[in-house]
């Protein structure tokens, strides 16, 4: 005797995709097991998380802050306005066109004239890669 199963199509699952914590710089000031003052960065979701991570490490933290970030991770001078300009407008061109996000970033890179551009392409890629939002790689 067969039996009838049925399949549910649950509703709202379209959006619902988990996201990946932000992560942002830390800068942090404490003192370590030998009472010595010492002082750095890491990376993290929360100062919680970080407050963690230091203690872990035996480091008693004093102060945890966000560190204020560029829009762009390689913000070196070489890189100006107009390079990042005009990056846009070819990423828009090309996306218009139908090619890839993935490809017209490895595209960009490529072709770019100035190393800083290209690593900082290439940086923006492979966090694209691995399955970063592009919002958040080009941070």
């Amino acid at each position: 005797m067969a039996t009838a199963t049925t399949v549910r199509k649950s509703r709202g699952k379209k959006n619902e995709q988990k996201s990946q914590p932000k992560i942002y710089t830390f800068e942090w000031k404490g003192v370590n097991r030998d009472g010595k003052k010492t002082a750095g960065e890491l990376r993290g979701a929360t100062a919680a998380e970080i407050r963690s991570q230091l203690k872990s490490q035996g480091v008693n933290p004093k102060s945890v802050r966000k560190q204020s970030s560029a829009l762009f991770k390689l913000g070196d001078p070489k890189i100006t306005p107009m390079d990042i300009a005009m990056m846009t407008r070819q990423v828009a061109t090309m996306l218009a066109a139908g090619v890839p996000l993935v490809t017209t970033i490895e595209l960009l890179g490529r072709g770019h004239e100035k190393a800083k551009m290209r690593e900082l392409l290439g940086n923006i890629l492979g966090e694209i890669q691995s399955g970063i939002p592009l919002s958040d790689a080009m941070r």
